[in-house]
This record gives C-alpha cells, sequence and structure tokens, in this order.
C-alpha cells in the first residue's frame, strides 16, 4: 500500500507541490488568525453593576443602595451567585450566571431589574452596567502626554493635567470607540475631571435674602435646550430653539430673584464661579511624571492581539494623539 502511494506521488510531482504549498499556505492563513492570548479567558459569564454615591461612607452604601440592588438580582433565573462590595462612593454587585447563559440576555435581564431597584436609591444614585468585557480584557494602554517644548508642556502641572484629561475624554477616547471593532469600552485614567464649582457665601445670601433653593432651582435647567416650534414669514420658516452653552461670565450674570427696587440680584453677587476640577483618589504616571492614561478594554470573546494592533493603528492617526 504505501509502495502504490509513493508511485502514484513520484507519478504526479506536479500535483503532490501544488497540494503541499496549498495545505502551507491555508495553515498560516489559519494561524495567523487565530485567537492569541497569554492567559486563556476562563471569567464565567457575569454582569457587574455598579453606582456612584457621592459622599456616602460604606455603611451607608451598604444600606441604602448595595441591599436594594443585591435584593434584586437574587431573584433572576440562571444566577449562581450574587455578591457585592460597597466602598466609600462606589456600591458594585457581581451577578454570575451558569456558564451556559448568553451574555446579552443576562445584560436584559440586569437592565430590567435596574429599573425597579432605582426606585429604592438614593435621589441622585445612577444605577449602571459594566462594559461587556472580563479582568483580562486591558489589551491595550497609553499615555496622553503633551508635545516637548510646546505650551502645553510650559503650565502648570494642574493646568496641564485638566487639559490632558480633557482632550482624553472628548477627543481621543471617542474616536478609538468608534475606530476599532471588538473595543467594549475605553477607560480614562489620572488628571483632572473639569469642572465648574459654584460657591456660595452664606453671609451675602442671607444680606440678599437668597435661599440655597433659589440658586438651586435656577442651576438645574443650565445647559439644557429647548425648541419653539417655528415662525412662518414670507414663505420662509425660521425655527426658535434656545442655546444653552453658557460660558463662566455668562453664569455669574444669571439673575436670582428680584430686589425691593426692581433690579436683579445675580449669581456672582452671593457666590464665586470658577473653573476647578473633580476631586479624585489616586494618579497616572508615565516616565515618572503624572499624566494621563487610557486603557482599551476588548469586547468578550474577541481576539486580543487583533483589538490591539487596531488600537495601536489608530492611535497613530488619532487626532492630537500628541498635545
Amino acid at each position: 500500500m504505501l509502495k502504490k502511494l509513493l508511485e502514484i506521488a513520484l507519478a504526479n510531482r506536479g500535483t503532490v507541490v501544488l497540494a503541499v504549498a496549498g495545505t502551507l499556505a491555508l495553515a498560516l492563513m489559519v494561524a495567523l488568525n487565530l485567537p492569541v492570548d497569554a492567559v486563556p479567558d476562563i471569567t464565567n459569564v457575569q454582569v457587574i453593576v455598579n453606582a456612584k454615591t457621592g459622599g456616602l461612607d460604606p455603611q451607608q452604601v451598604e444600606k441604602s443602595v448595595t441591599y436594594f440592588v443585591e435584593t434584586e438580582m437574587a431573584g433572576l433565573p440562571a444566577v449562581k451567585e450574587v455578591r457585592s462590595l460597597s466602598r466609600f462612593g462606589l456600591s458594585q454587585t457581581v451577578v454570575i450566571f451558569h456558564d451556559d447563559t448568553n451574555i446579552y440576555w443576562a445584560r436584559q435581564q440586569i437592565a430590567e431589574k435596574i429599573i425597579k431597584a432605582s426606585a429604592s436609591v438614593p435621589a441622585g444614585v445612577v444605577l449602571e452596567m459594566a462594559p461587556i468585557t472580563t479582568g483580562l480584557g486591558e489589551v491595550f494602554m497609553y499615555a496622553v502626554v503633551p508635545k516637548p517644548g510646546s505650551a502645553l508642556a510650559k503650565k502648570s502641572e494642574k493646568e496641564r493635567l485638566v487639559y490632558l484629561r480633557t482632550i482624553q475624554h472628548f477627543v481621543i477616547r471617542p474616536y478609538l470607540k468608534s475606530n476599532i471593532a471588538g473595543v467594549a469600552e475605553v477607560d480614562s485614567l489620572g488628571g483632572y475631571e473639569r469642572q465648574v464649582h459654584i460657591e456660595s457665601y452664606p453671609l451675602k445670601m442671607e444680606q440678599f435674602g437668597v435661599t440655597f433653593n433659589q440658586i438651586s432651582e435656577t442651576l438645574k435647567s443650565l445647559g439644557d435646550n429647548y425648541g419653539g416650534g417655528y415662525i412662518e414669514k414670507n414663505k420662509q420658516q425660521f425655527i426658535v430653539s434656545t442655546y444653552a452653552g453658557l460660558n463662566l461670565d455668562q453664569i455669574q450674570e444669571l439673575p436670582l430673584r428680584m430686589n425691593w427696587t426692581g433690579s436683579p440680584i445675580r449669581l456672582k453677587q452671593v457666590a464665586r464661579i470658577g473653573a476647578y476640577h473633580a476631586q479624585r483618589i489616586g494618579a497616572a504616571t508615565y516616565n515618572g511624571e503624572e499624566t494621563v492614561l487610557g486603557t482599551v478594554l476588548m469586547l468578550s470573546g474577541q481576539n486580543s492581539r487583533e483589538v490591539a494592533l487596531q488600537a495601536e493603528e489608530a492611535l497613530k492617526h488619532a487626532p492630537l494623539r500628541r498635545c
């Protein structure tokens, strides 16, 4: 049998060479598309529900947020285990399903329960699901740094970190999410998140007869846009709308109430308004200097090698990749 096979192979050398070459080409093509991971992802099917709880201490977070979330999630079908974590300013509930559960079906069940649990938690606490990724989903990390010798590099450290965090959040992060397939989220670390702070003066508020509720009501709709229909004139249609993109100077001029002379009492008379940053816990460094880091989180089940290569290529063309 072996002798017959050798005779056929020798008699059809060209066909055999082409078959071997085709087999090698197919094997190489398949090898290049194999999912390559340093460590196989054996994470179970899980959905994480997070809630930022502001200044609540861990005991209050457990009693007023985590307890209600965990109770709602415990009755879901196909749930294997529910565990939670309560920390300062954070409530986290991990719902683990059986291994044969579809992750998107599981998230749909969680989304329905989040609506019910939201009615029981304190006002202002928002429940949200974490991205569809795992602990091994961090496939690419990059640093946002100022260009050497640029005007940004010469600014103070706090101004530089505020600017870099803003660029990362509003420019680089959306660009990567829309140009890379298989990305669940792009996380931001370090820097300072830009905020507008309004610090009231109690004595001046008492002097002008202004209450905290009046300030709160004035600021509640700040930034909202409204439509006012349209006006027809000379066979033309003009759309009526309001644009709420206010700057700091315009915010300071917001009227709170009228005084006895009929003049408006403005926000700047009872409060100090300025551009600051949010409080933070921790920082990120690159080459010994504090900066902003970005982490690409891979969608669960994707090819980490392909996602990392796409992220590297996308960063080369990202706007303001070197600030």
